[in-house]
């Protein structure tokens, strides 16, 4: 099953709403000094929009026939 095409754009959207995530993160790494939690933060954000973003590349893989 494909993806259905009227949600064809839902990626891009994802995407783009991801990058205020990634943004935070670089700000936490800018400040000085860092602290462990400025760093677990930074890790977390990383890690949550690498995760959306993987996972809305390909939503709905193709069944093997």
């Amino acid at each position: 099953m494909h993806m259905p095409r009227a949600m064809v754009w839902l990626p891009t959207v994802i995407s783009v709403v991801i990058a205020p995530v990634l943004l935070g993160a670089m700000a936490l790494l800018v400040q000085s000094p860092h602290t462990p939690n400025d760093l677990a933060a930074v890790v977390g954000l990383v890690l949550l929009s690498a995760i959306h973003v993987l996972y809305w590349r390909r939503p709905w893989p193709a069944r093997e026939s």
